[in-house]
C-alpha cells in the first residue's frame, strides 16, 4: 500500500521536474474526489492506449 504513492512522489519528479510536485497533489484530489466509474474508466482506457504503444514497439523490434 505504501509503494504506489511513493513511487508516485518519487518518479512526477523525474518526468514532470521538480516545480511541479504540486500538480501532482491536485491530480491525486481530484481523482479522490470523482466518481469511482469516472477513475476506473480513465485507467482502462490508459492501459489500453500503452498497450497499443507497446504492441507497436514490439512489432517495430522484432521486425525482420
Amino acid at each position: 500500500m505504501i509503494a504506489k504513492p511513493y513511487n508516485g512522489m518519487k518518479g512526477w519528479p523525474y518526468i514532470f521536474g521538480e516545480g511541479k510536485a504540486k500538480d501532482m497533489i491536485v491530480f491525486d484530489s481530484v481523482g479522490a474526489e470523482s466518481n469511482l466509474g469516472s477513475v476506473l474508466d480513465f485507467s482502462d482506457a490508459a492501459l489500453f492506449v500503452i498497450s497499443v504503444v507497446n504492441a507497436i514497439g514490439l512489432h517495430q523490434c522484432c521486425r525482420s
